[in-house]
């Protein structure tokens, strides 16, 4: 059984965070005086969550957190969608953790495949919380409850009542534009006054002179006119297993809808010039017609691996990785001297996505290794066995 600290809380408000009910705490801690609760005592949090609760720690890794409360890196990014990266967690995000020997929930007992929109019912599965319900829906706890006001515990079986969405919470990938261009509406389809409506929204979560400072787990509350079935156009679907599982390309996203999105990340990132930027689209265009290689897979590459900042440091595993798509010690801006003329400027960046694309003089780049592959299994699939 895990605890919880008093910050000027009360029974109400603590159920909301957790996803529990009150009357749940009050089992919990038969000796508190829930109507007077002193800052700083200590309370137990109900058993039946079905998990613990843990805050992140500066410093923490999921690997060590998962290795306090005896459970594995896996099962914890299961049950909390805001992790994308294992690798990746932020002070403050708070997680919940897996109960040991207890049957973790599959995705689809979660309802993650069920989305927000304009309400609608929910059947409870085993291990829902009033938490995990209204995040996979993204509700707010204190609406779910408004909608459901009978309903004081969650049990396995039980329909309840979804209110119309209402807020976002922010996954990692996202950007503001992103996020503004996916809850447009046919009458409200501005993106830039979306976003300025976003912002009026959410005065103290956005800051609008710095527009790229938003992070996973941050909850936004909707503008009125927004679409409360919208949400960012970005439906990722994780797939797994022998390349022949993965779709074809024929089926991906063009080229140009990738480059908008880049660029606008790129853009609110302020690490690269809109020359540099534009340099990069010139240089996977005609890398990508002298090699072959798709050109989603080199711009997917760059964004991955540098995020499009033509001045990223090199890494080292153990050899040297080099330049924004981080080739087999290839070129750099640092290796070419931090250019400074346009001419210097393209051709460097040039450099650094050939030697990515292609291969450097001590080692292969994407097309080297594509084509290494057996050709009886196609281009579909050699990319993802490249990758």
């Amino acid at each position: 059984m895990s605890s919880y600290v008093i910050q000027g809380d009360t029974f109400t408000t603590i159920a909301a965070k957790f996803g529990t009910a009150s009357e749940a705490l009050q089992q919990a801690n038969p000796g508190v005086d829930h109507t007077s609760l002193p800052v700083g005592y200590e309370i137990k949090l109900p058993a039946q969550l079905g998990h613990e609760i843990y805050i992140v720690k500066d410093g923490d890794t999921l690997d060590a957190i998962a290795e306090k409360f005896h459970t594995t890196s896996d099962n914890i990014q299961e049950l909390n969608p805001l992790i994308r990266d294992k690798n990746y967690i932020k002070p403050g995000w708070i997680l919940r953790i897996p109960f040991p020997n207890t049957p973790f929930p599959t995705q689809s007992s979660l309802g993650l495949h069920a989305t927000g929109g304009s309400g609608g019912h929910y059947t409870v599965k085993l291990h829902d919380t009033w938490y995990s319900i209204a995040f996979d829906h993204q509700v707010t706890i204190i609406s779910l409850h408004d909608a459901n006001p009978g309903v004081k515990v969650l049990k396995p079986g039980e329909e309840i009542q979804i209110p119309e969405r209402d807020h976002y919470i922010v996954q990692s990938g996202d950007y503001l534009w992103l996020i503004a261009d996916g809850f447009k509406t046919p009458g409200h389809d501005n993106v830039e006054e979306v976003i300025q409506e976003f912002i009026k929204a959410n005065p103290s979560v956005i800051d609008p002179k710095h527009l790229d400072r938003i992070y996973p787990g941050q909850d936004f509350t909707l503008p009125p006119d927004a679409d409360p079935r919208g949400g960012p156009h970005k439906t990722y679907v994780r797939f797994c297993g022998p390349a022949s599982n993965y779709p074809d390309p024929a089926k991906w996203v063009t080229y140009d809808e990738l480059w908008k999105r880049s660029k606008t990340m790129m853009e609110n990132a302020g690490k690269n010039t809109p020359s540099q930027i534009g340099f990069i689209n010139q240089a996977i265009g005609k890398v990508s017609k002298d090699t072959g290689m798709d050109a989603r897979v080199i711009l997917c590459i760059i964004i991955q691996e540098s995020g499009g900042n033509v001045k990223v440091e090199d890494t080292w595993n153990p050899i040297r990785n080099s330049g924004i798509m981080q080739a087999h010690d290839g070129a750099s801006w640092k290796s070419w001297g931090n250019p400074e003329t346009y001419k210097q400027q393209r051709d460097c960046i040039f450099q650094m996505v050939r030697d990515g694309a292609d291969h450097t003089v001590s080692g292969d780049g994407l097309k080297a290794i594509y084509e290494k592959n057996d050709p009886v299994k196609g281009g579909s699939q050699n990319y993802y066995i490249s990758l």
